[in-house]
């Protein structure tokens, strides 16, 4: 692949229903190397604030940033 050529970009966001689980977790970090060797696609595991810790809407607040920031960056980059 060329240096100009751009990946897709698959954003995931790992389960846990808000309450447990990281970015860094064996399982979450696994599965995203996995999907982008397998797919050539950068993959980006957005981490969030988790309950109780932080209360609702803080874990969507921190998503739609990552892909307003995402988003931003690609407009620039």
């Amino acid at each position: 692949m060329g240096p100009s050529k751009k990946l897709p970009l698959i954003v995931y966001y790992h389960g846990g229903g808000f309450i447990f689980l990281i970015t860094a977790s064996s399982i979450n970090h696994d599965f995203c190397s996995k999907m982008a060797a397998n797919l050539t696609a950068a993959v980006v595991s957005v981490d969030y604030r988790l309950a109780p810790m932080h209360r609702l809407p803080a874990a969507y607040d921190d998503a739609v940033e990552a892909l307003t920031t995402m988003r931003w960056r690609r407009c620039i980059g």
